[in-house]
């Protein structure tokens, strides 16, 4: 189909680290906060 032939271009690795990332968000997020304790960069970073 048309989707498949013109949808954006990804690495392999770009495409499993936009998953993991997603799928792994708030415990990303929990352990940067209780290491560095730095909430607005954080927040930011994720909005």
């Amino acid at each position: 189909s048309d989707e498949l032939l013109f949808r954006p271009k990804k690495t392999f690795q770009d495409g499993c680290h936009t998953i993991y990332l997603k799928n792994h968000k708030e415990q990303i997020k929990e352990s940067y906060l209780s290491h560095y304790g730095q909430r607005n960069p954080l927040e930011s970073f994720f909005e």
